[in-house]
């Protein structure tokens, strides 16, 4: 975990996983004009909130319908999806967590409190204006939707598949076959988009069943043993371009 801060001000921590690359990206949005912008987006979208309330183990629906980003009387005001639901869980809560996604996956969240009773009428109630606004980006799940523009194709030996994560440490495939544990393989084969092919040797760290990947059964994780310099270095390439997007 590396954290820096950008030149907005906003706190940025990148997360790596197992492979050596980056996992997740999270900011803290601490700039007044950054909480302002991204509440007018959420305004705007009329995105779904998700509001939990206390300690309440179930969370509740809402949309943003107006925002008040004066400094003496900054509030958001927010619309129940089910009045009566919320207002029972609403009643006597003090604290109010908001979490709510972009289209591109980008997940937002932030603590507030409840500044008025719901008017049962409209479904609206007050709560209180943030200082600030964690958001976090999930590397993976942007990965897969790019693979599904430029797949990355693997071979292990005879066994082909599709790369769903990638690093210069390893990677997380798709396949059809039941690799054995510390099994090695002496033909890896990952073909870059846009870039050459690059060969090398892998030994299988674990293998699971696969639900989220339709047609096929197994995902295998491997770690990269052995790669000529050339080949790493165009591995290295494709990475950095690939976290740059």
């Amino acid at each position: 975990m590396h954290s820096v801060e950008t030149p907005e001000g906003n706190r940025l921590t990148m997360v790596r996983n197992f492979f050596g690359r980056k996992k997740t990206i999270q900011e803290v949005i601490t700039s007044g004009q950054g909480v302002r912008r991204n509440l007018e987006w959420a305004l705007g979208s009329q995105v779904e909130v998700r509001l939990s309330a206390g300690s309440f183990p179930r969370s509740f629906h809402a949309k943003v319908s107006g925002v008040d980003h004066s400094p003496l009387n900054a509030y958001i005001l927010l619309r129940a999806e089910i009045p009566q639901e919320v207002k029972s869980i609403l009643n006597g809560k003090g604290s109010l967590t908001l979490e709510y996604d972009s289209r591109r996956g980008t997940r937002f969240h932030f603590q507030s409190f409840l500044l008025s009773e719901m008017d049962m009428a409209s479904g609206e109630f007050r709560a209180g204006y943030p200082s600030e606004i964690e958001t976090v980006q999930d590397i993976h799940a942007y990965r897969f939707k790019n693979i599904l523009r430029e797949p990355i194709q693997v071979d292990l030996g005879k066994e082909r598949g599709v790369a769903v994560d990638i690093g210069l440490h390893g990677l997380l495939i798709t396949c059809n076959r039941i690799f054995e544990k510390e099994e090695f393989i002496s033909d890896l084969k990952i073909a870059l988009p846009e870039l050459s092919l690059v060969q090398g040797t892998a030994v299988v760290r674990h293998i699971q069943n696969s639900k989220a990947y339709p047609g096929w059964r197994y995902l295998c994780g491997v770690e990269i043993t052995g790669m000529k310099p050339k080949d790493h270095r165009n591995l290295n390439r494709y990475l950095t371009r690939m976290l740059s997007q």
